[in-house]
């Protein structure tokens, strides 16, 4: 299960231009789709991407998939500021083991 986590939109600067909306989307893929022995390593893709009108910081992703290698971001902090239409991209890997074949 794949998570934002930290979302908060930054404090506004006074001026409003009409109305401001927050959004957010995620969206996660493998390569390859199927998998079919052990030691075949899958590579998940992250993307987050402001959706909104606003600017949003502390954007993280994180993902609960047991054996999953720790996330690679595009961005070096631990979380990111995304302005509208900006995207987080980030990659892990996961090597199948037996349990992954059994499930």
């Amino acid at each position: 299960r794949s998570r934002l986590r930290g979302l908060r939109r930054p404090q506004s600067n006074g001026q409003a231009e009409g109305p401001e909306q927050a959004g957010i989307t995620l969206t996660k893929t493998a390569s390859p789709t199927r998998v079919s022995k052990i030691g075949q390593v899958v590579t998940y893709r992250f993307v987050a991407t402001n959706t909104g009108s606003v600017e949003l910081s502390n954007v993280a992703i994180s993902d609960e998939l047991e054996g999953l290698s720790t996330l690679s971001c595009d961005q070096s902090s631990a979380s990111a500021t995304l302005a509208p239409t900006q995207a987080l991209h980030c990659s892990a890997t996961l090597t199948v083991t037996q349990a992954v074949l059994d499930f």
